[in-house]
This record gives C-alpha cells, sequence and structure tokens, in this order.
C-alpha cells in the first residue's frame, strides 16, 4: 500500500529556536501481505522549509471491523536539512518522536504531536490510499 498526503507541518526544527511552519508532502509505504491492515508504515515527505523527513511508524487500530479504521500511530521521524545531507541523520537534534490519531482506509486523515530535543512540533495531514 502506497499512501500520498498534503499536510500542514508547525514545529521547531532547527536548533537555532526558529519555529517553522508550512505545508508539506508525504509518502508512506506499508506491506499489507501478513494481515488486510496497515501496522507498520516507512514515511518520506517533504516540506517548504526544504526538510527532507525519513520515518517508521507503527499503528493500532481500536475497532478492525468499524468502516473508518481509527487508530492510533507511534512514529520516529528524521528531518535532514537539505544543506545537511545524510550527515544530518546522526544528529540527535534532527529525532523526533510523533503520536497521533487518524481513521480512512481508502481517503485518510491524521493529526498528532511531536517532540525532540529543539521543542515539539504538531501536525495535520489528509491523504489517499493506494493498494497494489
Amino acid at each position: 500500500m502506497i499512501q500520498t498526503s498534503l499536510g500542514y507541518q508547525s514545529g521547531n526544527y532547527l536548533e537555532r529556536d526558529e519555529w517553522t511552519q508550512g505545508p508539506y508532502v508525504a509518502l508512506r509505504f506499508a506491506f499489507i501481505k501478513q494481515s488486510p491492515l496497515p501496522v507498520w508504515d516507512y514515511e518520506l515527505s517533504y516540506n517548504t522549509e526544504e526538510f527532507l523527513g525519513l520515518g517508521l511508524g507503527h499503528r493500532w487500530y481500536f475497532a478492525e471491523e468499524d468502516r473508518y479504521l481509527p487508530y492510533a500511530r507511534l512514529g520516529g521521524n528524521a528531518y535532514l536539512e537539505s544543506s545537511d545531507g545524510v550527515t544530518g541523520l546522526i544528529e540527535i537534534r534532527r529525532w523526533r518522536v510523533h503520536a497521533g490519531i487518524g481513521a480512512g482506509e481508502t481517503f485518510t486523515g491524521e493529526i498528532g504531536t511531536g517532540f525532540s530535543v529543539t521543542g515539539p512540533d504538531i501536525y495535520a495531514q489528509f491523504g489517499y490510499n493506494f493498494q497494489f
């Protein structure tokens, strides 16, 4: 399954105490061969502040038989500034923990918050799931 999302993110991603915010585009990849619902997903995102996000998340479903599939998601993300390159992966200030709630099987929505050593962030995203 591939989920394409558009979202809005606001938070402190830099050590300079800058509060950045703006829209972003995200792709989430999930393997659904073991179960009919995605449990683990891998995320790639890019925002207008030129941050590339890499992430891994796990979902817990509240009611699997519910048609809206409400879930809670806990994930870890790394946000790399384009000028840092891959070396930003080893900096602890680029890593953050995200927790969110969402719903949807085909069309999805999710809101959540994150935290790292540079400060908190909030996000909201809406997307579409392509299942293969």
